[in-house]
């Protein structure tokens, strides 16, 4: 069967670069910021909240394109990685907004360097994970994103991950095990010593410790051991008890929404054939009704503004472009961002529906 080149929709616009995307509110809610091209290059943009065609570039990549960014808790830096090229010598930037200057954080080659952490207690500072000293193996540091000051928290002789907590202390670390398994260990053990947690290979990928409640002693984990499907689960580090908080049966649980500041769990998703949220905080029951009338596409909740009020939230459609808008809770209203990419919109794509067999 024969096609007319007129019929095609043309690659550019299918696989080319988003013209915006990654929008996200700075945590005080003043500013946004998302990745748009300069020069057919990614860069980082900022703008105020309700003004984002207002937005200017900040960063000034000119090869390959940035496709990774944060908002340092200061509000006033933007975090990125990058490498040259291609070549996946991943180094730690933030630029300064005031000024648009550039720092890098982790100045050494060869290495691939990785954000760890932020917490809104050190705004000033970030615990990276760093490579330069063994290759094969990321220590664990705490770097100071005006200055550059950098000090060692975990020298790594053993593991490949840690898992930190928001007072930035370094709690968990995590190894890989001959038969493709994992084991959890508390920091300061050796990979010798009993782990805190196994994980067999079959649910390597579905079971991981996600991070802490507001008092330190509760772990959020995602586990599908001995389950079909990963369900969501808090363990009391004081007590050893693990408790159910929400799961379902067709399908593995693949996020949640955890309050900036309180750290409790407000919602799981779950994804059988759409997108659907299992509420556990009736708080934010009349926000997720309101948000699933705005767009029909599944919802995701990109950031929060630390005193909750504004939401970044994307509406992922099956036969059109992803939709950003800026949600504010207290007047329970959406205002329309940006599309992703505006030529999607006006394509004739065609709607998907689920077919279970």
């Amino acid at each position: 069967m024969s096609t007319n080149n007129q019929d095609l929709i043309p690659r550019e616009i299918l696989f080319g670069n988003p013209e915006r995307t990654q929008a996200r509110l700075s945590p005080d809610g003043s500013q946004i910021a998302f990745l748009a091209p300069v020069d057919n290059v990614l860069n980082v943009w900022v703008g105020p909240a309700t003004e984002p065609n207002a937005a200017q570039p900040v960063t000034t990549d000119t090869y390959r394109g940035i496709r990774m960014f944060q908002w340092a808790h200061t509000n006033q830096h933007i975090l990125f990685i990058q490498d040259v090229g291609g070549d996946e010598n991943w180094r730690v930037y933030c630029t300064t907004l005031a000024t648009g200057e550039t720092r890098d954080l982790t100045p050494f080659d060869n290495v691939a360097a990785q954000i760890n952490k932020t917490s809104p207690k050190f705004p000033n500072e970030i615990i990276v994970g760093l490579n330069d000293r063994n290759p094969q193996l990321h220590d664990i540091y705490r770097i100071n994103i005006e200055s550059g000051e950098r000090t060692l928290l975990e020298q790594n002789e053993w593991f490949v991950g840690y898992l930190c907590d928001d007072d930035f202390n370094v709690r968990y670390a995590v190894r890989q095990t001959a038969d493709g398994g994992m084991e959890m260990h508390t920091v300061g053990d050796d990979a010798s010593s009993d782990p805190f947690m196994s994980i067999p290979a079959k649910d390597s990928l579905t079971t991981n410790a996600l991070g802490f409640d507001k008092t330190g002693r509760i772990l959020y984990i995602l586990d599908s051991r001995d389950r079909d499907t990963a369900a969501f689960y808090a363990l009391n580090l004081d007590s050893g008890e693990k408790k159910l908080i929400a799961e379902d049966d067709r399908a593995d649980a693949n996020g949640a929404l955890i309050h900036p500041t309180e750290k409790t769990v407000q919602a799981v998703s779950f994804n059988y054939d759409r997108v659907v949220w299992q509420i556990l905080d009736e708080a934010i029951k009349p926000d997720l009704d309101y948000l699933a009338t705005v767009a029909d596409g599944d919802i995701s909740v990109v950031a929060r503004t630390q005193d909750d009020r504004y939401w970044t939230v994307a509406f992922m459609l099956d036969n059109g472009p992803i939709r950003y808008y800026r949600y504010d809770r207290t007047a329970r209203q959406a205002e329309f961002l940006f599309n992703n990419k505006d030529a999607w919109a006006k394509l004739p794509l065609a709607k998907m529906h689920p077919q279970i067999v």
